[in-house]
């Protein structure tokens, strides 16, 4: 242990830089040494922070707290997961983005130049702005309450987040006998090449996480989806659902986009063919699968009408995200796997829009939460007040991601979770959530 808040951090994080190796010793502190660590942390963070987060600044000081907060007080300074979508939507909708940009600025040190925003006509182009001119990563939910979360990094936050998750990928999959230079895939993404929403940087991830360059990144699709798309499809939807007679007028940057997707949709078929054409050619090599289980199971019944079950290197991996969508389950899903991909170990990881780090399920069947994130749970009997650190605890999700250096880490979800804080049956001594999440 050591006394200073930066060396805190420095234990805390993983090493990322190029050729480094994940610590095998990642999940073994005891819980006095790694609060002891998580408490200096918060110093350095908040002190930072504390000046330059004005809805942070004004929370601590209505709950008389400062950077010497305790830990077990933070959760008093956390955000709700809805203070990312607490802009007024008529200023996104009507594209008046000097004011959306003055209100992104309230969650990020990055200098978003407020006072400099030019106009544009499109969401996309304003958060290309950003990313060019600022240096701030936006990732955005899909926004199916018509109304989008809006999360903004600095870029190297951005880029450590993929590196740190890779950390707790490779913890995981060492649980399976595989070495850590055995990690790395050709990525099947049965989607768009890219995009900003949450799931799309998921998929950017991927790329950092599991493939050794963007060559081993097979989307279905070559171009990106658009967060002025996306949040016309979902007001679309919306108005269908309340039997709104007239839908929302589509702009004409929309129009074309939408037009695409119709394109799109139309020539499924050979979309389809032509990524099992890219997949045939990787026989004997090691893929990994990641998309919406329909999707997967799509590609993989594809695949086996052309007989090309069992013809990669085991073993190769899948992972879900997404969710159903209010579907039912793909017929025999995992079975269609099996005979597709042959071997292979199915990866499931929690996580959420707003949170920094996700977390990958370990053998026992538990996601085990990473040294530089405290959790808690929150009782919705008791004024939502934080549970103790100890023992199994169930109510509301609330966390504390100490890798964030451009924005404050805590945040309470609209989770509701099981958190067991004692050492799992894997041997992992950290806390860990079960796998029942609503």
């Amino acid at each position: 242990m050591t006394s200073s808040a930066s060396s805190a951090l420095d234990q805390l994080l993983p090493q990322t830089a190029p050729g480094s190796s994940v610590d095998p010793a990642l999940h073994t502190r005891s819980p006095a040494e790694l609060a002891a660590l998580q408490q200096q942390a918060l110093a350095e963070r908040l002190a930072a922070l504390l000046p330059a987060i004005a809805p942070l600044r004004t929370l601590a000081e209505a709950q008389g707290l400062d950077a010497g907060c305790p830990l077990d007080a933070a959760p008093r300074l956390f955000f709700p997961h809805a203070i990312y979508k607490s802009y007024d939507p008529a200023w996104l909708l009507g594209f008046d983005f000097a004011r959306m940009t003055r209100w992104l600025q309230n969650f990020t040190t990055v200098d978003l130049k407020a006072g400099e925003v030019p106009a544009f006509g499109t969401i996309d182009h304003w958060l290309g702005w950003l990313e060019s001119e600022s240096g701030l990563d936006v990732a955005h939910s899909s926004g199916t309450t018509g109304r989008m979360s809006l999360i903004g990094r600095a870029a190297a936050d951005a880029a450590g987040r993929h590196a740190r998750n890779r950390t707790g990928f490779v913890d995981v999959m060492r649980s399976h006998g595989l070495a850590e230079d055995q990690l790395w895939y050709h990525i099947v993404w049965p989607g768009a090449a890219g995009g900003r929403s949450a799931q799309q940087k998921m998929a950017d991830g991927a790329r950092v996480m599991s493939a050794r360059s963007r060559e081993h990144f097979l989307s279905l699709y070559d171009d990106d989806l658009g967060a002025d798309y996306e949040l016309y499809v979902v007001r679309a939807r919306l108005a269908r659902e309340r039997g709104q007679l007239q839908l929302p007028q589509p702009t004409p940057y929309v129009a074309d986009r939408l037009a695409e997707a119709e394109r799109r949709h139309a020539h499924q078929a050979q979309y389809q063919e032509r990524m099992l054409d890219r997949l045939a050619a990787l026989r004997g090599e090691r893929v990994m699968m990641m998309g919406s289980p329909h999707s997967i199971a799509a590609l993989a019944r594809g695949g086996l009408a052309r007989g090309m079950g069992g013809m990669f290197e085991p073993p190769s991996a899948h992972i879900t995200v997404g969710g159903l969508k209010g579907l039912d389950a793909p017929p025999d899903y995992e079975g269609t796997l099996e005979r597709f991909l042959g071997r292979s170990i199915a990866v499931e990881a929690y996580g959420a829009t707003e949170m920094n780090t996700g977390y990958i399920k370990c053998p026992a069947g538990r996601f085990h939460i990473a040294p530089w994130v405290v959790a808690w749970v929150l009782d919705p009997t008791d004024g939502w007040q934080p549970k103790p650190r100890e023992g199994v605890q169930e109510g509301r999700g609330a966390f504390l991601d100490l890798g964030f250096a451009s924005a404050w880490g805590g945040l309470v979800t609209a989770d509701h979770i099981e958190i067991d804080y004692r050492p799992c049956g894997c041997g992992r001594a950290s806390p860990s959530i079960g796998p029942l999440i609503r």
